[in-house]
């Protein structure tokens, strides 16, 4: 039959109808490759491994020719062929998996173009998920990351458009060992559009099966047991993604959350402290109306607060829990969650209010109820009392996030106690929950003239978010930066700032470049987002104060925070910042003249040292030609020491050299045409994905495949 071409019209489910032209002597495997080039840019692409081909009630297969199944056109005519596509992705995704990741991405692409997809999709996709998790570095890469990451965008695509089933597998997906795709599913769990009451009730028996799960077992298996503890970390999301889904009062999530106070994260510490954190930021705002649950989210805050307090060492890794860092974010966070929900702040009971505002004091802190053990069980055997600051500290944040009015009333009379910390404690509460209250604003200046230097520090703070904009309290804030005590000066000039706004900006700057050491510093603290701040304090008198200022500069100018040595491996190491998530900032005309004048001095500081940093920095990250002809400049004067390490710094940064990949391992490089074993070393990548796919980029060679540690493969570079 001689046909000159062939003219197929290929019908989708959906009701399209694709229309293409073909040569005579053209496979169904052209095809299929036709198809998938039809895709314009932005469309989606379907592989032809994701494409059947239906045909009078049968499959086409890929070898076959298109002539044979039309029947005989008229003479000079093109043969007419009519057929349907179908798509299927689930045989893909469950036989390819890790082995060809690429065309697995090609099919949950695919997946994601229909309108409803089965349980069998469904079942591939979540599988997809929890590819590589529970292996060893090979399958890291980050194809392996994208594909799971696509496919739980897949399946919550899928439950945003309604489809119930695809929400079950959703929530299934909370439990992935993966940070990035929980996160994923939280926000898309947020989306879907059933009821919220049907949502609360799956997740609720979600929980409950995961806690029926990880009961302890029964026997003297210690490795058994650990094991189940390692589970009980699967209910946490589910518990967070219920506790932003649940009103107040919901008596279905108040007994989730009992359950999930009462479970024992004993395993490592720190996990314990994110596991309390997640449960009492989450569901903390259920059970206020619950007696014994309030008793109990109070006992649990309090001794969440005690750990936070204590620092944990590891050897030589140092301190692993900031106290200070936690007192500015995580307290006050979990607080908040815990007495609002969505954008209402809570009212918590009368009796809850007066047994925290009995905390403040020294009355109802050796309440058995907060007997804690700090450090674990391995390192305590027995319970004892928390430090009283973290009760008051516990106390403080949840006061200060509900809305009784009643605090104030019931705190007032605490500026009045013969102990100090007590004093400190309701001058901070009131200070946050009070505005423009001058019976409050005349007790505060009281306590400035107060013999505990402490109290008066505390008074200063509070004034200035208590008296915005009152000019008798901005003249006294005015006074505390020539008072006696120190710590008093420190405080003025961020609560001068608060009273006053941004009209007082520049007073402080010139207060960081002119003021003592104590009201200088504590200027460039409360402006360390302002360059011009930290630039003329660059000029201070005060060693310290251009210290700090030159942090700030680094800071400023999204430089990473470190301290310089001068060895040359750590200034490029540091200065290449392969890692860093931004491109530093170029100084202004104005900045780079103060760090001139710095680095230009005769002198061996630690503030040098860092404005020389900021120079290296911008010369390897920005190609910053003033910044490279200075250091030369330093360099010939011998302002930069020690010179040796000095020229091979600079030397490294005129180069630029890359550095070496380790060699570890053996590899074999095998092809259908030639199998060729390296007896010697290879470079291996890290563990991080983006050092692994730049291994395998460097490495690559067109119709090659690398195997480590595999045997009997035989792959072309064909897809």
């Amino acid at each position: 039959m001689d046909v000159f071409g062939v003219d197929v019209a290929c019908a989708k489910i959906s009701g399209e109808v694709l229309e293409l032209s073909l040569d005579s002597d053209s496979l169904v495997r052209d095809l299929k490759r036709a198809i998938a080039d039809m895709a314009a840019s932005g469309e989606t692409q379907f592989h032809p491994i994701c494409q059947k081909l239906m045909f009078q009630g049968r499959a086409l297969e890929d070898t076959e020719r298109l002539r044979t199944l039309c029947e005989p056109p008229a003479e000079g005519a093109k043969a007419k062929l009519e057929m349907t596509l179908l798509l299927s992705v689930d045989s893909i995704l469950a036989t390819f998996g890790l082995a060809k990741p690429d065309l697995a991405a090609a099919a949950i692409k695919v997946a994601r173009t229909m309108v409803a997809c089965d349980e069998q999709v469904l079942a591939a996709l979540y599988h997809c998920t929890r590819w590589g998790l529970f292996r060893s570095w090979l399958v890291r890469s980050e194809l392996i990351s994208q594909c799971r990451v696509e496919a739980a965008k897949a399946i919550s695509s899928f439950a945003q458009s309604g489809q119930e089933d695809a929400v079950d597998v959703l929530i299934r997906c909370l439990k992935s060992p993966s940070r990035q795709i929980r996160d994923l599913v939280i926000d898309g769990l947020l989306m879907v559009p059933i009821e919220k009451g049907l949502l609360r009730t799956k997740l609720r028996l979600a929980i409950d099966g995961l806690l029926q799960h990880v009961q302890p077992v029964e026997g003297d298996d210690s490795e058994e047991e650990d094991f189940h503890r390692i589970e009980k970390w699967q209910v946490l999301p589910a518990v967070e993604i219920l506790g932003r889904l649940s009103p107040p009062g919901d008596e279905d999530a108040l007994a989730v959350l009992k359950k999930a106070l009462d479970l024992k994260y004993e395993f490592l510490t720190d996990r314990r402290i994110l596991a309390r954190r997640v449960v009492l930021s989450s569901l903390g705002h259920v059970g206020w109306a619950c007696p014994e649950t309030a008793r109990k989210l109070v006992q649990h805050f309090v001794k969440l607060c005690s750990v936070l307090m204590v620092p944990f060492q590891i050897g030589r890794f140092g301190m692993v829990n900031d106290p200070h860092d936690h007192w500015e974010t995580t307290v006050p966070a979990v607080a908040q969650q815990m007495c609002s929900f969505e954008e209402t702040r809570l009212q918590l009971p009368e009796r809850v209010v007066d047994e925290l505002v009995s905390l403040l004091s020294h009355a109802g802190q050796t309440d058995p109820r907060f007997r804690v053990k700090i450090g674990g069980s391995r390192f305590a055997t027995r319970g004892r009392m928390p430090n009283p600051a973290s009760i008051r500290r516990a106390a403080i944040e949840l006061l200060s996030a509900c809305a009784n009015e009643s605090v104030l009333e019931k705190t007032r009379p605490l500026l009045q106690h013969h102990w100090e910390e007590v004093r400190i404690a309701a001058t901070t509460l009131l200070g946050r929950r009070s505005f423009k209250d001058e019976v409050l604003m005349a007790e505060l200046t009281n306590l400035l003239h107060s013999e505990a230097p402490p109290v008066a520090q505390e008074a200063v703070t509070a004034l200035g978010q208590v008296g915005k904009g009152n000019a008798q309290v901005i003249a006294t804030l005015r006074s505390c930066l020539s008072h006696a005590d120190g710590w008093v000066r420190r405080s003025a000039p961020r609560a001068l700032l608060n009273a006053v706004g941004s009209d007082v900006v520049d007073e402080l700057r010139q207060l960081s470049a002119h003021g003592d050491v104590e009201v200088a510093e504590a200027s460039l603290l409360a402006l360390s987002d302002d360059v011009r701040a930290a630039t003329a304090a660059l000029e201070h008198q005060e060693p310290h104060v251009q210290f700090v200022a030159a942090k700030l500069l680094l800071k400023t100018h999204r430089m990473p925070n470190w301290e310089i040595d001068n060895s040359t491996a750590a200034l490029y190491a540091h200065g290449l910042g392969e890692n860093q998530r931004h491109e530093p900032e170029a100084p202004s005309a104005e900045t780079f003249a103060a760090v001139k004048n710095v680095v230009m001095r005769r002198e061996i500081s630690e503030t040098k040292r860092i404005c020389i940093g900021f120079l290296y920095i911008l010369g390897v990250r920005l190609q910053h030609q003033e910044a490279i002809h200075l250091l030369q400049e330093l360099l010939d004067e011998k302002l930069w020491h020690p010179v040796a390490e000095a020229e091979d710094a600079l030397r490294l940064l005129r180069e630029k050299p890359k550095p070496k990949l380790r060699k570890m391992i053996k590899a074999k490089w095998v092809s259908s045409m030639l199998s060729l074993d390296r007896d010697d070393d290879l470079p291996v990548p890290s563990s991080l994905e983006e050092d692994s796919s730049t291994f395998w980029d460097a490495y690559s060679v067109d119709g090659f495949t690398a195997h480590i540690n595999e045997r009997d493969v035989l792959e072309t570079g064909d897809a």
